[in-house]
Parts: structure tokens; C-alpha cells; sequence
């Protein structure tokens, strides 16, 4: 076979796929103090900013399927991080004082990835990335949710 296979330097799936690997290392490293995987920190956060929130509500903030969000709500509420409150088919969620607890250990969790991820790319192209991201992840999510 003479031709070349060149997904290695123009697959965006495949570089996406290769930097969310090497940068998962890097959260799982900053985030372990916690004792969970990032996201859970992540969604934690996201309720210190709006308190209480529904399962619907985080999902679609933070971009994961209601199931995902469902299943690691869970997991915070039988650790006591969060209270989970039912009516009909919504599920509310709400910070206890074990959870916001946790969330001081997050918070500088946080802090230190921000500065970790200056460090590697550079405040200002640091800042370019995230933007870069955010606008390729709504041009995918709206192109996969067209009907077209």
C-alpha cells in the first residue's frame, strides 16, 4: 500500500480524541485531592453558582446526557455532597454542608489546573484554545442536532 494514511495531522476526531487523553491526565492529577474524578468537581461548581439547579439545568450547562448526570448525581447524594429531591419527573439537586465542604478542596483544585493550564499554553493563547473549543463544540452540537 503506497498511500499514507494522514488522519494523524488533519482528523480533527482523532487530535480532539489524542488531546482530551493528555489532558485528562493532567485534570485526573489536579483534581485528585478531591477523591473523584474531575466532572464530579465540575458539577459541584456548577451548583455553588446557582443553587439548587435540576438535572436538566446541568446537563445542559455542562454539555453531558441527562443519564450521565443522573447516574454522578447519585453517587454525589450517597456521599452526602448533594440532596436530591424529586417532583414528578424533575429531579433537583442542592448542595448540603458536606458538599460545599468539598467544594473549598475543588475550588483550589480548580485554581491550580487554571494555573497549570497557563503555564503549558500561555495565558493569552490559553484563552484562544478555550475559545477555539467553545465554538467548535456548538458548531458539532448544532450540526448534530439538525434535522437536516
Amino acid at each position: 500500500m503506497s498511500d499514507k494514511h494522514t488522519f494523524y495531522s488533519t482528523c480533527p476526531y482523532f487530535t480532539a480524541a489524542k488531546y482530551i487523553r493528555e489532558m485528562e491526565r493532567l485534570a485526573q492529577k489536579n483534581y485528585a485531592p478531591t477523591g473523584m474524578a474531575p466532572a464530579y468537581s465540575y458539577i459541584m461548581m456548577t451548583l455553588q453558582d446557582e443553587n439548587p439547579q435540576t438535572i436538566n439545568d446541568l446537563s445542559s450547562k455542562l454539555g453531558y446526557d441527562h443519564s450521565t448526570i443522573s447516574r454522578m448525581s447519585k453517587k454525589l447524594a450517597d456521599k452526602e455532597l448533594i440532596l436530591q429531591s424529586c417532583s414528578g419527573r424533575t429531579t433537583l439537586l442542592q448542595l448540603t454542608k458536606e458538599g460545599k465542604i468539598f467544594l473549598k478542596v475543588a475550588n483550589v483544585c480548580s485554581k491550580k489546573m487554571e494555573r497549570k493550564t497557563a503555564t503549558i499554553f500561555g495565558e493569552n493563547e490559553k484563552k484562544q484554545l478555550v475559545q477555539d473549543l467553545i465554538n467548535a463544540y456548538r458548531g458539532l452540537k448544532k450540526y448534530n442536532t439538525d434535522d437536516s
